[in-house]
């Protein structure tokens, strides 16, 4: 097809796209100076559930552990808004700086949908690669752009799906060279400060329950922290991608319902 005299193209072409290097530091930039957002989206997943597992082992009874165990769940929920909400704030970043409680706010008019999709799409990709290890790369991939889709566009849950095929599935290579580096890096974010927390805090192990809580307890916090900070450089690789795929999210206009 010929374009008219003076016509800009709105579907950017794969050479344009930055490459491995570019992308994840400018994500990891994008990280850095947002690095605060970690404790927030971490705090219900250890505040409560640390003064209740620590409890635990010191203190016993029936009533004790009801008590804990609804603690557990409602913590649990609360981490499940926070953790939503920091990355609805990290996706929309690049436009516009939004609030903790626009986060909140997104995250009880669409977390559900949104929840879903996370399930449908990581399900698939698990299934798959526990199958023949290639679908499932190949359904991360292809579904790594519905999340931006359900979030900058407003897109239901089908739709971004079959919005995010629309926009991979012509540059399916170039998408895949950028994005599947984050499920062995992902792996490696969360194994390894287990690794190093268990070699540094093992000999404690074994000199009471109260210790052997609290090296559980700062092994999971570490791993958790770490955990994080790579969601969000994840986000903000898958982000990138969306961005230039879809010619979105580079002005102030950009529609984040």
């Amino acid at each position: 097809m010929t374009k008219e005299p003076g016509a800009t193209s709105t579907e950017p072409m794969e050479h344009d796209m930055p490459s491995v290097g570019e992308l994840y530091t400018s994500a990891g930039r994008a990280v850095a100076r947002r690095w605060y957002l970690v404790p927030v989206m971490m705090a219900f997943l250890y505040y409560f559930p640390t003064v209740e597992y620590l409890g635990e082992e010191v203190f016993t009874g029936d009533a004790f552990s009801s008590a804990t165990g609804v603690g557990s769940l409602v913590s649990f929920l609360l981490w499940l808004l926070m953790f939503f909400a920091v990355r609805y704030i990290a996706s929309v970043s690049t436009v516009r700086e939004a609030s903790i409680g626009e986060g909140v706010g997104w995250t009880r008019r669409r977390g559900v949908g949104r929840i879903a999709l996370g399930i449908v799409t990581w399900a698939g990709t698990l299934i798959g690669l526990a199958l023949l290890v290639v679908p499932g790369l190949a359904m991360y991939v292809i579904t790594h752009s519905a999340r931006f889709a359900y979030v900058h566009e407003g897109a239901g849950f089908v739709t971004a799906l079959r919005r995010s095929w629309s926009l991979i599935a012509p540059r399916f290579g170039a998408v895949a060279i950028r994005v599947l580096p984050l499920v062995p890096l992902t792996i490696a974010f969360i194994v390894l400060p287990t690794l190093v927390s268990a070699s540094v805090f093992g000999g404690y192990e074994g000199a009471g329950a109260f210790e052997n809580a609290l090296v559980e307890w700062v092994t999971e916090l570490v791993t958790m922290t770490m955990f994080g900070l790579w969601a969000l450089m994840g986000q903000q690789v898958g982000l990138r991608v969306y961005q230039h795929l879809s010619g979105k999210g580079t002005s102030h206009s950009t529609s984040v319902a």
